[in-house]
């Protein structure tokens, strides 16, 4: 197909036109330039049209009919902007129809199509083959025995999940929720709902009980290692424990690092192993290198113990082999020690977290603005990188500029921020990092000021302290998937250490500040409320989409402002505000405060007991009590509709996830039954009954399978 350049209809006349053209100043050449747009769009239009033919490249939009052709069954719709996420597309569904209905039936199958519909890693499981029964002679199935072997504690970790090897007693009820598995119709789909975010070459935080001793986390804090998911797409292939986006199971780590080690010392030749060899769950690198898998003892590390430096090994001929030890790892904490006396000095580890979806600071894709007519700086290697070069852009000035960090170290702030009039600053990470930002102490707060129509922006980074804006002007603070660590910093055990502090505090000076939050997770918000005793304009504008602001328990509000809009949020604490424009499928924990509650509205949200809001509309629990007058039915209505989280602890990998038990009415109460609060965008209600849809299509006749979740 041709391609117009700007000129190619002009060049096709003959000389004689454009030489007269020229001697009349183009007018001809313009005229054919305006009709070369129109070409040009429907050339575009045309190859559109044929990339729509292919369910590879088609637009969204066109999957349901391509899907129509093959009579794919009509699944719940899911937004356009969603579904253009992997997560959420019914593409793979649609392109992968004819080998699904090849394979109907099979259980290869229908873990394949839980990952294609629904997006979330499958195991699948046959429970008549777990069920206890005296055995026919002729069909003798070894596996199965009558009763568990309690010496060996490896397959009692496995009990009821997707991984259980041990028999047990019939349950004649269908599958429904937590009940009926062993049964001998049914069908078990385990699902992984949580996701597994690598980080890459971070800096673990030295224990202060010994130079041996460190935390893999740099908030410093424990935490549980997640495996990488790693599924396959082959139907011959059946997913495994290892490789599916869950918490680390130490005894089988510690199981296949053995196996490795005994091979190794019978042979003299490293084998692969299931956990590192691929793509590794852990990586640790020390001023001498990477540590060898070989080398990593799983441990329990509750006490601290330091590891031997070596570790013997029985050879089939008797003869024994001292292999070295270099650390010890506990995948339930994150720890790892050093035999005694070693100085690892630096130690850098990559490993993957848990966490339901992309909010907050973290190494998920990210969409970047170009840098195209904006200065760039460019930072690397941690400590105090990052004061450097804003000290070198504070000298600069450039009108627009982005410093973007290159990789996830922990980087020192010492300096306060001056963003001067009419400037604007974007300070983020690049893509698939997330450093992270520190001051001396978790009570000293980043000092920042933004002048008369500047602008700052942060995106990407973990902030491990609190936000004292200073506004001079009228000026903007954007926060873009980035992480103010709610309490400013953690303790070792995962709690916040500043109960109650704000992330974000302002003061205003003869100005307005707006601040908006999008995609992140922060502590309290505090912004100033107008004043009315005196002339200056004071008022604060606030803006949260798709964030977590979470007061961690203290006695203050966790958010405060004059004007605020708020959609898509959770919000663990009070809230207290001047007036509120819009708050749009929101989950509040405590009550909300509005002064002026003649204007603006709440729809589609959790908006608890005692609040005082502007007209709220399908809001609950009010909505559910709306046709009931007898307060002793309403009290049972009202303890039941509330919501239920996986974890209220930042460090936990079900941070503000809600539980799968929680009333319908908050799990589907979005506008579009999606679920409400942050994580409404991972449409989880409308992925489950898309799965069943499809599973009931692709199931045998009389079997009945039933939806488990591992996380």
């Amino acid at each position: 197909m041709s391609e117009f350049s700007g000129e190619t209809l002009f060049q096709l006349l003959p000389a004689i036109y454009r030489t007269r053209d020229a001697t009349q100043g183009y007018p001809l050449r313009a005229l054919l330039g305006l009709l070369e747009t129109q070409v040009s769009g429907i050339e575009r239009d045309i190859a559109k049209l044929y990339d729509n033919w292919f369910i590879e490249t088609c637009d969204e939009w066109v999957v349901p009919y391509i899907g129509d052709l093959i009579d794919v069954r009509q699944l719940r719709p899911i937004a356009v902007d969603a579904a253009e996420n992997s997560l959420f597309t019914q593409r793979g569904y649609v392109a992968n129809t004819l080998g699904f209905r090849r394979r109907k039936g099979t259980r290869a199958l229908l873990e394949k199509l839980a990952q294609g519909v629904a997006g979330w890693p499958c195991v699948a499981v046959e429970f008549f083959q777990l069920v206890s029964t005296t055995q026919h002679v002729n069909h003798v199935r070894p596996a199965n025995r009558r009763t568990v072997d309690v010496r060996d504690p490896g397959p009692l970790e496995l009990l009821y999940g997707p991984f259980d090897a041990a028999t047990h007693t019939l349950e004649v009820r269908r599958a429904v929720g937590e009940r009926g598995k062993y049964n001998i119709p049914s069908i078990g789909l385990f699902l992984w709902r949580l996701q597994a975010m690598a980080l890459e070459e971070v800096d673990a935080v030295a224990d202060e009980g010994g130079p041996e001793r460190f935390r893999l986390d740099p908030l410093g804090a424990d935490t549980v290692l997640f495996d990488r998911q790693e599924t396959s797409s082959s139907f011959s292939q059946q997913n495994r424990e290892a490789g599916m986006p869950g918490p680390l199971r130490p005894r089988a780590v510690w199981a296949d690092l053995e196996a490795v080690r005994q091979t190794l010392a019978e042979t003299g030749k490293r084998p692969p192993s299931a956990y590192f060899s691929k793509d590794p769950v852990v990586v640790i690198r020390t001023g001498a290198g990477v540590i060898p898998y070989e080398q990593i003892a799983i441990c329990d590390l509750a006490d601290w113990q330091l590891p031997a430096a070596t570790r013997s090994y029985t050879r089939s001929d008797g003869s024994s082999v001292d292999l070295p030890i270099a650390v010890a790892l506990d995948p339930r904490t994150g720890r790892i020690t050093f035999p005694d006396g070693t100085e690892p000095g630096e130690v850098h580890a990559s490993y993957s977290y848990g966490f339901a979806g992309p909010i907050g600071g973290g190494t998920f894709e990210r969409t970047l603005a170009p840098v195209a007519n904006r200065k760039a700086y460019s930072v690397t290697g941690g400590a105090g990188a990052l004061d450097a070069v804003l000290a070198q852009w504070a000298t600069d000035k450039p009108t627009s500029a982005v410093v973007q960090i290159t990789d996830s170290r922990t980087y020192q702030l010492a300096a306060p921020l001056i963003v001067p009039a009419g400037l604007a600053l974007e300070i983020r990470a690049a893509g698939e990092q997330r450093p992270l930002i520190e001051t001396a102490t978790p009570a000293t707060e980043w000092l920042i000021e933004v002048d008369t129509e500047s602008e700052l922006e942060l995106g990407g980074l973990s902030i491990m302290a609190g936000l004292d804006i200073t506004a001079k002007g009228d000026a903007s603070l954007v926060l873009t998937d980035t992480t103010l660590v709610p309490g400013r910093a953690l303790t070792s055990a995962g709690d916040p250490v500043l109960l109650g502090a704000a992330s974000v505090t302002a003061t205003e000076d003869g100005g307005r500040l707006t601040v908006t939050i999008t995609r992140s997770i922060v502590g309290a918000v505090r912004l100033p409320l107008e004043d009315a005793s005196t002339t200056k304009v004071t008022e604060s504008t606030l803006v949260i989409r798709d964030s977590i602001i979470d007061g961690t328990g203290g006695a203050d509000p966790a958010i405060i402002a004059d004007s605020a809009t708020l959609d898509r949020c959770t919000v663990f604490g009070t809230t207290e505000l001047t007036a509120l424009a819009r708050a749009s499928e929101c989950i509040f924990t405590e009550p909300v405060t509005v002064a002026r509650t003649q204007e603006g509205c709440v729809r589609f949200s959790f908006v608890p007991d005692g609040s005082k809001v502007p007209r709220a509309y399908r809001c609950q629990p009010r909505f559910a009590l709306k046709d009931i007058a007898d307060p002793s039915e309403q009290a049972p209505i009202v303890a039941r509709i509330v919501p239920e989280f996986t974890s209220r602890r930042y460090i936990d990998a079900g941070y503000a996830q809600l539980l799968h038990r929680c009333a319908a009415q908050i799990r589907t109460g979005a506008e579009d039954e999606s679920e409400m609060g942050v994580f409404q965008f991972l449409h989880q209600p409308q992925r489950e009954a898309n799965l069943r849809a499809a599973v009931d299509e692709y199931l045998r006749f009389g079997l009945d399978a039933g939806l488990f979740l591992v996380t």
